[in-house]
Parts: C-alpha cells; structure tokens; sequence
C-alpha cells in the first residue's frame, strides 16, 4: 500500500472517529425568554406540588427574597400604606383641579336650577389652565367628571380609587406569598380579601363623607378634598382595627380550617345527596342514579369518599 493511499484511509477513519465523538456528545440546547421559562415552571408546578414548594423555597432564599422578608414586608404592612393608595387616586385629581382653576384667583362654586346642576366658574379668564376655558359646566359634563367636580366627578375618582388601592393591595400580598416561604395559598386569597373589603368600605364612607359636605357647601373643590382625607382617616383606622382584633389572621385560620377538616383522598360525587339532586333540579336534569356511600369526615354532602363505598 502506498503512503497516499494510507494518508488518504487515516484521514477517513480519524473523520470518521471525530464525526462519531461529536454525535456522541451532542447536546440539544432550547433558548427560552424569562416569561417562556417561567410559563414552563408555572405548568410544571401546577402539576407537582413539591416542585411548587421547592420554588417557593427558592424565591425566599434570593437575595431579592430575603430583602422583602426583612425589610418591605414589615413596612408595606403599616396601617397607612393601602390608604395611601387609596388617597392618591384623590390627590391626583385635587392636584388637576387646582391646576385647571389656576391655583389661586379662579373659585368654582355649584348651583343648582330648574334646568340642572351646573358647576360655576369665576375669576379672570387669564388665570384659568387651559383646560377651562368656560364658565358654566353641567356637572355631567365629561370634563367635569374627569376632574371630579359634582357628585359623578366624585364617583368617578371614588371608583378609581377603590381600583388602585385593591390593585396595590393585591400586588402587596402577592409579593409576599411569592417571597415568603412561610406563606400559603390561604395566606393569598384571605389577603387580598380583606384587603378589598377595606378598600371598599373606606371608599363608601369617603363617598358619603364627600356627599354630605357637598350638600353643605356649594364650593366645587371641598367635597373632593374631604372625600380624599375621609378615605385615608377610614383606611388608617380599618388598619389599626384589622391589627388590633387580628381580623385577617382569622379569615386566614378559618379558610385553612375548611381545607384541614376534609382528609386528603380520593372523592366522587355523591348523587344520592339532597344537594346533587337539588342542583339537577334546578338545571332541568334528572339525577343519575348511583351506589350509595357514606361522605368523607369533615366534607359536605356532595362528597363521597370512594374507600367509604358501601
């Protein structure tokens, strides 16, 4: 065999061989974006609760996590932080309304006819903003609701008040479900259910707060400033209430309570139950017959557990 010929069948096989480390090695790499990745993790959790604990577990180890433990969570927790919110929906509108009136030398005052409610501006023409440009306005006037001027103006900014402070509420207690390892889905959902009903009733009584003080006066300006400090007053004291008599921790304890007094197991519907025949009623159905089991401990009616099967 010539020497080419030999060059020629050592190129082959080391090719050959090099081409065969390299199948051999070969790695598939899938490039995902944060959100794709943490779609993946979110799919994957729903279905393996450990690997939802383990996340869980992970987040509060971060940097990041620990941060929010140690230093926001305690803060973000203070009685005047949700009404802060809540009051910066009303804030903001006292701040554009003042802006529009010029801040100083233009008054608004209400008057009421036998054509409507209208919202009276006075002064110098040349110290109104640029968004008033006239005189008299209806109180249902878009513009007028916008800067919460009459009663909508002040269910329009009430409304968007309510919305930011369950928004910020809600952002707050997901935070620290997410960064809290401690914390469960009970934790979540009593949460951010107190949270809105304090929200909600702090923007009635500064709804009502406004109303009234806008019957008393006619000054267009005064009823959304006493419906802002209402709604921060309220919701500072809903707070301090809510920490007083632990009235989250209890909503909290009671869905935890629901969920511990039924035994893990597998269950079926009950369809001998008053409850599924009454549902099958009322739905226009006829109820399927079935083998009669006794219901789990601590569940409804509707429940059956099927290792109680008589």
């Amino acid at each position: 065999m010539s020497a080419s010929i030999a060059f020629t069948l050592f190129q082959v096989n080391y090719a050959k061989s090099i081409a065969d480390e390299m199948e051999r090695r070969q790695l598939d790499v899938l490039v995902l974006t944060p959100l794709e990745y943490l779609g993946i993790l979110a799919d994957k959790a729903r279905i393996d609760p450990r690997l939802a604990s383990r996340l869980h577990a992970i987040l509060a180890q971060t940097p990041l996590g620990e941060y929010w433990t140690k230093v926001m969570s305690p803060n973000v927790g203070e009685p005047w932080v949700a009404p802060a919110a809540l009051g910066s929906m009303d804030a903001y509108m006292i701040a554009r309304t003042l802006q529009a009136l010029g801040m100083a030398g233009v008054g608004s005052y209400v008057k009421t006819t036998s054509s409507g409610t209208y919202i009276i501006i006075r002064g110098h023409a040349g110290l109104r903003g640029h968004l008033l440009r006239g005189t008299r306005y209806l109180a249902s006037n878009p513009r007028m609701v916008q800067m919460g001027l009459g009663m909508r103006g002040l269910q329009n900014v009430a409304r968007g008040g309510f919305i930011l402070g369950v928004v910020v509420s809600s952002l707050i207690e997901s935070l620290d479900f997410m960064f809290n390892d401690e914390k469960t889905m009970h934790d979540l959902v009593g949460g951010i259910g107190v949270e809105a009903v304090k929200a909600g009733l702090a923007t009635m009584v500064g709804l009502g707060i406004g109303a009234a003080v806008a019957g008393a006066t006619a000054v267009a300006v005064l009823p959304l400033a006493a419906m802002a400090v209402a709604v921060l007053v309220t919701g500072m004291a809903l707070n301090a209430a809510d920490q007083k008599w632990q009235i989250k921790q209890k909503v909290i304890s009671a869905l935890k309570s629901l969920t511990d007094d039924t035994p893990q197991g597998l269950y079926r519907v009950n369809t001998q139950s008053p409850e599924w025949k009454k549902l099958n009623q009322d739905n226009g159905q006829q109820p399927d017959g079935d083998i009669a089991c006794a219901p789990g401990p601590g569940s409804t009616g509707l429940l059956c557990s099927i290792n109680r099967q008589k």
